[in-house]
């Protein structure tokens, strides 16, 4: 593979690799490979194996013709299957090479930075990203946001949450040109305020016609979802909140969906040919919308509330989801 080739796949990689972090990918190799009688479970089993082999074949060859594909197929396999631990040993050896490729070196990068977010050190993760974010240029701002709001994420969920906030308020900086950008990011920031205060009052009657109460939830971890049948990533999410519901439902887990759609028929109609059970509210309040009292402006956004009725994380996305609720679930 040409020199110009390679960039050019690495340069359409960063994107996909950094939309599905942005959206936090399940955790595949948790979830499938425990049962591999299935179709999912099979493709895990022979990925994994992949992944295996070609690590071995980087530590076998290492001056191989084709060790850049090598390095980038490990690389983009560990971004998107959330197994930067395991990829570490890789990046940290091809960033000890003489012939280092700017883009694969990005890459490894970010393989570093979210191994150590991992292994707990976000102090030292967070170095990483900002040498990141010092070498990115405006074409890569999305790219930068997927990799800063992931580790965002798992700051937070860490109890990291000055951290998360510096991420959220450094990528504004490094992009002020960029409306998009910007808009996310302070959205972003005003969420954060939410964190560890009680979750706003809902107050309302769900699509049943019955009143909705935080008190009817006491005891309970609750996911609120703000979503829209327009809103694809909020529709990709769904299959993973059913078996999310279906699984841990019995131990006291509830989700309140908070629809924006504004058309109920239409929204029922999909409710029902989706299989999606948990309580639903239409956001249509002439004097002050949920999503306003939520800051939930972009979907899809989500927040995570505690036994207690507090606001402990938002824009869950994936597995993270399933990790949280369960910790969650375990504190009485």
């Amino acid at each position: 593979m040409s020199a110009y080739a390679i960039h050019t796949t690495l340069k359409h990689a960063f994107l996909i690799v950094c939309l599905s972090a942005a959206i936090c990918v399940s955790d595949l190799n948790l979830a499938w490979a425990e049962d591999p009688e299935t179709l999912t479970g099979v493709l895990e089993k022979h990925r994994l194996a992949t992944f295996e082999d070609v690590g071995k074949y980087v530590d076998a060859h290492p001056d191989a013709q084709d060790i850049s594909e090598a390095y980038f197929y490990l690389f983009r396999q560990g971004l998107l299957h959330d197994m930067e631990v395991r990829t570490l040993p890789f990046a940290e050896s091809y960033l000890k090479r003489d012939d280092q490729n700017q883009a694969l070196s990005g890459l490894a990068q970010r393989v570093r930075c979210m191994a150590m977010a991992q292994q707990g050190d976000f102090e030292a993760a967070y170095v990483v990203f900002e040498s990141l974010l010092a070498q990115a240029r405006p074409q890569e701002a999305e790219s930068m946001l997927g990799v800063g709001f992931t580790l965002a994420s798992k700051a937070r969920g860490a109890g990291k949450v000055g951290i998360s906030r510096d991420i959220y308020e450094r990528l504004s900086a490094a992009f002020p040109f960029n409306q998009k950008i910007s808009k996310m990011t302070q959205t972003g920031l005003l969420k954060h305020d939410l964190l560890g205060k009680p979750a706003p009052a809902l107050d309302v009657p769900d699509m049943e016609g019955k009143q909705v109460d935080w008190q009817q939830y006491e005891g309970k971890v609750v996911l609120v979802d703000f979503w829209a049948t327009w809103c694809g990533p909020c529709l990709e999410e769904m299959p993973n909140l059913k078996t999310l519901y279906k699984d841990l439902h019995d131990q006291g887990f509830e989700i309140i969906g908070i629809n924006e759609d504004g058309d109920p028929e239409q929204v029922k109609e999909y409710l029902k040919s989706a299989g999606i059970t948990w309580r639903q509210i239409m956001d249509e309040s002439d004097e002050l919308k949920l999503g306003e009292r939520f800051e939930a402006t972009l979907l899809p956004s989500t927040f995570l509330v505690d036994r207690k009725g507090t606001i402990v994380q938002f824009d869950l996305r994936g597995g993270e989801i399933r990790r949280q609720v369960e910790e969650l679930l375990e504190k009485k």
